[in-house]
């Protein structure tokens, strides 16, 4: 992931996401936001997938591999 990617990703991950919630990183993941891609617009889902964001339904998170 470059820092463009993953400031891309923030990015759209700040539109969905309540201020006060915050970011995980376990081991070499990133955790991020908690609204699944059905409740997002279709072209940002899209965008987060393309720069290599993966919803995980079993924590409900966007997972990413550093």
């Amino acid at each position: 992931m470059t820092f463009r990617e993953l400031a891309r990703g923030v990015e759209i991950f700040d539109r969905y996401t309540p201020a006060e919630d915050g970011v995980c990183a376990m081991h070499d993941e990133l955790l991020l936001g908690g609204i699944p891609p059905h409740k997002m617009f279709t072209s940002d889902a899209e965008a987060l997938q393309s720069l290599g964001w993966r919803w995980d339904d079993r924590e409900s998170c966007w997972r990413h591999f550093t």
